[in-house]
C-alpha cells in the first residue's frame, strides 16, 4: 500500500576518513543534506559537511578538535556561514543536558561566534532565505520555552571570500512557546504555547517573516488561534527531554508530537498525538488534525484490540500525492482525504498484515520535508504509493468504506493507468455483492469529476458532484466484520472565523488559498447533486418530456443551443469523442454502437443533466468567473457522463476477458449459460442500477444488452415480471431477434412482450 524507497543511507556510501558516529543533522537546498560524524587522523575531530545525495560528493563544512554531539546544523543561502547547535556531554542532568549554539565563516573557515549562552532548554538556528540579491543573511535562534528571535547579519568583502561585518541585529518575534515549527520556503513561522492553568487549549499563531531594518516590519502577524484538545495536555512542570538529533523544521519536547503539514492547493493542517507516546502512559493512541482550511478538527481513536498491540510510540504525519498520512510504523496507517479541494469524505484504513511493514530497525523516526529520515541508521527513505499493496488491501479488506476510499482516492490522487482497470475487474468478479454497486457509484461520480477538475474554475469545481457518500462532518467507524478498525469525529473549531476572514491579501499563495477553502466552505453550497433529477423516462409514462419542458428557465437563445448540443450527439453517435479500439476490445463490443431506436431517451436524459446543472451553476457563477462559458463546461461534463459509463463496461469487458464471440448481443438466445455470462449480467446490472441513481444516460444499445442477458438467465416469469416494472426497456433489436431466432417461449410471455411492444 505504501512503500518506502531508500533514496540514501550512510551505512551504504562511504564518506571519506569517517570513522564514527555519522547522523544527518539538516538539509540544504537541492538533494544535499549536513552529516556530522567523527574522525581521529592524529587528533580526534568533530566534523560538518555537506552530502550531495546525487553526486555522492562529500564537502567538509567545519571540523574542530575534540567530540561534540551534534544536535542539529544549518547553512545559509550564500554557503559562507553554518550555524549549529550541539550538546555537553559531560553536564548530563537526569534527561537533560547543556546546549550551545555556534555560527561559523566557512568557504574559508575561519571564526566562530557563540550565539547566546548555554542553557538547559534546547536550542535552534535556522537560516531563512531572504528575498532578492542582498548580502545580508537572516536566522532565527530558538531557545524552547524562552524566546524566538530573528537575527540580520550584513556580510562584507569579497564575493568569495565574505566575512560578518557588523554585530548581528536581533528582533524577537515570540517568548514562552511551548513548539515552534519554520517553513523556510514561505518564511513562514507557527509556533504554540500550552498554559499550566489551560492545558486542554493550545494557542498556535503564524507570523510571516520580514526582511526589512525596521523592528515593527520585522514580522507580520497572520493568525492566531486556539485549538481546544480533546483531553488535557500535561507538559508544563515536567522535566524537559529532547531528541538526540534535531534536523527536522519542528522545536519543541520529544513528548510533544506536534507538526504542520500544508499543501500548495491552501490545505493546512496541525497534526498532534494526543496518548500513546509516553512509557508507561495509559490510554489508546489518539491523534487529531486541526484542519485551518476548512475550520473542522478530526479527531481519530482506536480500538482496543488494536492499541494493545502497539507499543508506545510516535505517529509520523506525512503528506504524500495532496493526502495526509498517519503513520505508526508496524502499526497503522491512515490515509486521510484532508485536502482543501474536497470535503471530508473518504479515508483509507491499514492495520495489521495490510499496514505498510518498517524495515529499517530504527525507532528514531522523523519527517524532513517530502522525506521520511532515519536518522537513528542514517536512512532517507521517500514514501510511495504501492499499487499492489493497494490491490491487495482492496481485495481482501472487509470494510466497504476501504473500497469506496480506493476508488476515490486512485482517481483523483493517484496516477495508475493499471490500478483502475484492476480494481473493475476485481469488482466484476464479486458482481453479486451488494458493495459493487456503490463502488460503480463512486467510479462513475468520481471519473467524470476526476476528467474535467483542472480545465475548469475553483468555484465551479467545488460545484460539481464528486461521490455518493456523505462527507465525514460527524463522527463515523470503520469496520471489518464484527471488529472496529478506527472511529474518526468531525467537529467544527470555533472562534476562527474572523482569524482567517480577516487575513491580509497577498501574504502568500498559501494562505490565499487556504482563505477561499476557508470561505467556499463556510459560505458556499452544496455541490450538485445528480440524484435529484427526475427519471421519467425509466417509468415509460413520458414525464422526462415535461420535467425538459417546465424546469428550463433559459432563453430562446440558450435553447436553440442546448438543442444544438444534442443535434451533435446523434451526429457522432456517443456524445463523446470517437473511440479508438484498443486491444481490450477491438470494437467487439455490439452494445456500444449504434442502436437507433434507444437514442430519444438517452438525449432526454443528458438534456435533464444539462439544464439542471446549468440552472444550479448560473445563479452562483458569473461571467468572468468561466472565461469558456458556462454552456459549454456544463456540455462537456454532461459528455464526460457518457464517458465514464463508456469506460466502466469496457473495463467490465476487459475483466471478464471476452472475446468477440461471447458478445451476448451477438450469440443466440438460447446458447448455454457460462460463469462468465453469469459475471456479465450481474455487473451490468450492478452498473444500471447506478446509473439509474445518478440519473446518468445509459448508453445506446445497453438496453438490448440487459435484455439479452436477463433472457438468458432469468426464468420467463421473472423476465415478464421486469419488464412490467420498468425494470427492463424491450427494444425492437431484441424483439427481432426472437423472432429471427424463433425462440420458442410460453404463450403468456409472449402476450406480455407483445403488449409493450404495441405500447
Amino acid at each position: 500500500m505504501l512503500k518506502f524507497q531508500k533514496i540514501f543511507s550512510i551505512q551504504q556510501n562511504e564518506i571519506q576518513t569517517a570513522e564514527s558516529g555519522v547522523h544527518i543533522v539538516g538539509r540544504c537546498e537541492g538533494n544535499s543534506v549536513l552529516v556530522s560524524y567523527i574522525t581521529d587522523s592524529g587528533n580526534v575531530q568533530t566534523v560538518i559537511a555537506e552530502y550531495n545525495l546525487e553526486t555522492h560528493k562529500n564537502t567538509v563544512l567545519f571540523q574542530e578538535e575534540g567530540v561534540h554531539h551534534v544536535c542539529s546544523a544549518s547553512q545559509d543561502t550564500s554557503q559562507f556561514l553554518l550555524g549549529f547547535t550541539f550538546r555537553l556531554e559531560e553536564e548530563e542532568r537526569g534527561e537533560g543536558y547543556t546546549y550551545v549554539t555556534r555560527i561559523a565563516e566557512v568557504n574559508p573557515m575561519r571564526r566562530t561566534f557563540r550565539l547566546g549562552e548555554p542553557t538547559w532548554e534546547l536550542q535552534r538556528l535556522m537560516f531563512l532565505s531572504p528575498e532578492g540579491d542582498t548580502l545580508d543573511t537572516h536566522y532565527i535562534f530558538y531557545i524552547h520555552h524562552k524566546e524566538i528571535i530573528q537575527y540580520k547579519c550584513v556580510l562584507t568583502g569579497d564575493p568569495t571570500c565574505l566575512s560578518v561585518s557588523t554585530q548581528p541585529v536581533p528582533y524577537l518575534l515570540a517568548d514562552t512557546f511551548a513548539w515552534a515549527e519554520l517553513d523556510i520556503d514561505r518564511s513562514l513561522l507557527y509556533f504554540a504555547t500550552l498554559t499550566a492553568d489551560s492545558n486542554k487549549t493550545v494557542m498556535v499563531t503564524a507570523l510571516r517573516l520580514s526582511y526589512h531594518s525596521e523592528p515593527d516590519l520585522s514580522a507580520e502577524k497572520i493568525f492566531s488561534i486556539n485549538f481546544t484538545l480533546p483531553k488535557p495536555y500535561d507538559l508544563i512542570g515536567g522535566d524537559l527531554s529532547y531528541e538526540d538529533r534535531q534536523p527536522t523544521p519542528q522545536v519543541a519536547d520529544k513528548c510533544l508530537n506536534l507538526c504542520v503539514r500544508t499543501m500548495d492547493n491552501g490545505s493546512i493542517c496541525f497534526c498532534m498525538q494526543f496518548s500513546g507516546l509516553k512509557p508507561g502512559e495509559g490510554g489508546k493512541p489518539e491523534y487529531g488534525v486541526f484542519m485551518l482550511h476548512n475550520g473542522h478538527f478530526l479527531h481519530c481513536q482506536l480500538p482496543p484490540n488494536i492499541c494493545d498491540t502497539l507499543p508506545p510510540s510516535k505517529i509520523h504525519f506525512m503528506v504524500c500525492n495532496k493526502l495526509l498520512l498517519a503513520y505508526l510504523p508496524n502499526g497503522f496507517l491512515h490515509v486521510l482525504n484532508c485536502s482543501g479541494e474536497f470535503e471530508l469524505y473518504h479515508h483509507i484504513v491499514a492495520t495489521g498484515p495490510h499496514c505498510p511493514v518498517w524495515e529499517d530497525g530504527s525507532n528514531c523516526v522523523d519527517v524532513l520535508g517530502e522525506w521520511l529520515l532515519s536518522w537513528g541508521t542514517g536512512t532517507i527513505y521517500s514514501p510511495r504509493f504501492d499499487s499492489e499493496g493497494l490491490m491487495r488491501l482492496f481485495r481482501n479488506t472487509g470494510c466497504s468504506r476501504n473500497q469506496l476510499a480506493i476508488v476515490h482516492i486512485s482517481l483523483l490522487f493517484l496516477d495508475d493507468p493499471d490500478l483502475i482497470p484492476d480494481i473493475i475487474k476485481e469488482t466484476t468478479y464479486r458482481a453479486t455483492q451488494i458493495v459493487a454497486h456503490d463502488i460503480f457509484v463512486e467510479f462513475l461520480l468520481a471519473h467524470a469529476y476526476a476528467s474535467i477538475r483542472n480545465s475548469v474554475p475553483v468555484k465551479i469545481q467545488r460545484s460539481l458532484p464528486v461521490t455518493a457518500s456523505s462527507s465525514f462532518y460527524h463522527a463515523i467507524t470503520y469496520r471489518e466484520g464484527s471488529g472496529v478498525l478506527a472511529t474518526f469525529v468531525t467537529s467544527r473549531i470555533g472562534g476562527i472565523s474572523g482569524n482567517i476572514l480577516e487575513m491580509p491579501e497577498g501574504i502568500s499563495r498559501l494562505m490565499d488559498r487556504t482563505k477561499n477553502n476557508y470561505y467556499i466552505v463556510r459560505f458556499g453550497r452544496n455541490r450538485f447533486g445528480p440524484k435529484s433529477i427526475v427519471q421519467g423516462y425509466l417509468n415509460g409514462d413520458g414525464s422526462v418530456i415535461k420535467v425538459v419542458e417546465t424546469i428550463s428557465q433559459t432563453s430562446q437563445a440558450k435553447r436553440r443551443g442546448i438543442m444544438g448540443f444534442f443535434d451533435s450527439f446523434k451526429k457522432s453517435g456517443s456524445g463523446v469523442a470517437p473511440f479508438t479500439p484498443g486491444p481490450m476490445d477491438e470494437g467487439a463490443i455490439a452494445f456500444l454502437r449504434l442502436v437507433a431506436n434507444e437514442i430519444q431517451p438517452n438525449l432526454l436524459m443528458s438534456q435533464v443533466q444539462w439544464e439542471r446543472l446549468l440552472a444550479y451553476l448560473t445563479p452562483y457563477i458569473i461571467i468572468r468567473d468561466c472565461e469558456e462559458g458556462l454552456e459549454s463546461v456544463v456540455s462537456r461534463f454532461v459528455s464526460l457522463q457518457h464517458e465514464a459509463s463508456r469506460k466502466l463496461l469496457l473495463g467490465i469487458w476487459a475483466g471478464l476477458e471476452l472475446r468477440p464471440e461471447e458478445d451476448p448481443m451477438m450469440t443466440p438466445l438460447m446458447s448455454r449459460r457460462t460463469e462468465k455470462s453469469k459475471l456479465l449480467y450481474h455487473a451490468t446490472e450492478k452498473y444500471c442500477l447506478a446509473a439509474r441513481e445518478l440519473s446518468y444516460p445509459l448508453p445506446r444499445g445497453f438496453n438490448s444488452l440487459s435484455c439479452c442477458l436477463a433472457f438468458r438467465h432469468m426464468t420467463p416469469r421473472q423476465f415478464a415480471t421486469h419488464v412490467e416494472l420498468k425494470l427492463l426497456q424491450v427494444t425492437d433489436y431484441f424483439y427481432e431477434k426472437i423472432e429471427k431466432e424463433e425462440v420458442e417461449v410460453e404463450d403468456g410471455f409472449y402476450k406480455v412482450l407483445m403488449a409493450f411492444r404495441d405500447n
